[in-house]
């Protein structure tokens, strides 16, 4: 029996968060049946497109999004007809689709065994605060969409979650805790660094991102550099060259876009941060931010999905205001011993609990379980 992956981003690339955790799907699916990847994405069309010579890669398809997410949780008729006349449905025992926008949006036929892994499932939202939009109109699309999506989990076989708390807003469907883990070997650097260099890594085009980033550098950061005027603020991730440079006007920040060495950036930080207030996903940020030895700065909000595993106080320093975001980001400055002894604790817990082998050993037991009733 084979196992069909449908997933939006290639898992042969590693570019992006997007595509890593589909690369760790693959690489876990891999290991229980030869795999084969059907890549369904959005775009301007519904088309196919050219694919290369890969033999585990049976398309390339593109679906035009709904506007203003209407028909959002319907098929495709272009990409349906295009399964009827290429996939082979019989041959697989099990159906694994990367996240529930790809599920929907193609018919797989009745009886076949499905998984969704749905990290994006959930949309949260953090109270407003003064500098953030209030985000109405996105609360109601989210409440929408939960609704929605909650059909589409009913009719699935299992589910992956990437936290406790995405798995808590869905409580009927059959799941697993699947955590998003860091696609590079955990390395933490043992030697703190003595830069006062505040570092973010994350995709800036991504809306909760850039905005959390943007509340930061007006309302926290000026403060943090009044205090230490040689201290730096590094945004590392893709955005347009003008969000870039707006932020760039204020002193001490430097938002580079991509980087080809980000081993560099975290080593050359004193700690991270993530001052993210809404949407959705695994924090995956602040785990890779202890991969690497680093301890980080995090809202409420961002640590709401990992706080069955990092204590606040202890690990890591959590904030529900911009006053205690500052408190902290400037007791780290001053005091390493206490950023290095965070860190530390921090990435001991990546290591036990967010570890490749144990996303591999979900995988495994979700997946296997299906192929067995197959044969």
């Amino acid at each position: 029996m084979r196992v069909l992956l449908i997933t939006p981003a290639s898992p042969w690339q590693s570019r992006s968060g997007v595509e890593q955790r589909s690369a760790l799907l693959f690489e876990a699916l891999s290991r229980c049946a030869p795999t084969d990847v059907l890549i369904l994405r959005a775009g301007p069309r519904s088309t196919a497109l050219p694919t290369s010579d890969n033999p585990g890669l049976l398309g390339l398809l593109e679906y035009r999004e709904s506007p203003l997410g209407l028909k959002a949780t319907r098929p495709d008729a272009a990409v349906d007809r295009w399964a009827e006349a290429h996939i082979r449905w019989r041959r697989y025992g099990a159906i694994v689709a990367r996240y529930v926008t790809s599920l929907v949006k193609i018919t797989i036929p009745a009886g076949l065994p499905v998984i969704v892994d749905a990290d994006d499932a959930v949309r949260r939202f953090a109270p407003p605060l003064p500098g953030l939009p209030a985000h109405r109109i996105a609360r109601i699309k989210a409440l929408a969409r939960h609704a929605q999506f909650a059909r589409a989990l009913r009719e699935v076989e299992h589910a992956f979650f990437c936290s406790d708390l995405d798995r808590e807003a869905f409580p009927s469907i059959r799941s697993s805790v699947l955590p998003n883990v860091p696609f590079a070997p955990i390395t933490p650097f043992q030697v703190q660094s003595s830069e006062k260099r505040v570092l973010f890594v994350g995709s800036l085009w991504y809306g909760p991102n850039r905005e959390g980033v943007s509340w930061f550098v007006r309302r926290v950061w000026p403060k943090v550099r009044a205090a230490h005027p040689d201290a730096t603020l590094r945004l590392i991730g893709a955005a347009s060259e003008a969000v870039r440079q707006g932020w760039m006007r204020t002193p001490g920040v430097e938002a580079p876009g991509f980087v080809h060495d980000l081993e560099e950036e975290y080593r050359r930080a004193a700690y991270t941060i993530a001052p993210i207030w809404h949407g959705g996903g695994t924090s995956i940020k602040i785990v890779e931010s202890y991969a690497h030895g680093r301890v980080a700065v995090v809202t409420t909000f961002a640590h709401g999905v990992i706080k069955s595993a990092f204590e606040a106080g202890d690990s890591v320093l959590v904030a529900d205001s911009e006053g205690a975001m500052t408190a902290h980001c400037l007791t780290l400055l001053r005091d390493r011993d206490l950023a290095r002894g965070l860190a530390q604790r921090g990435a001991a817990i990546v290591q036990d609990s967010f570890s490749r082998s144990r996303f591999q050993r979900v995988v495994r037991e979700a997946v296997e379980g299906l192929l067995g009733r197959q044969k």
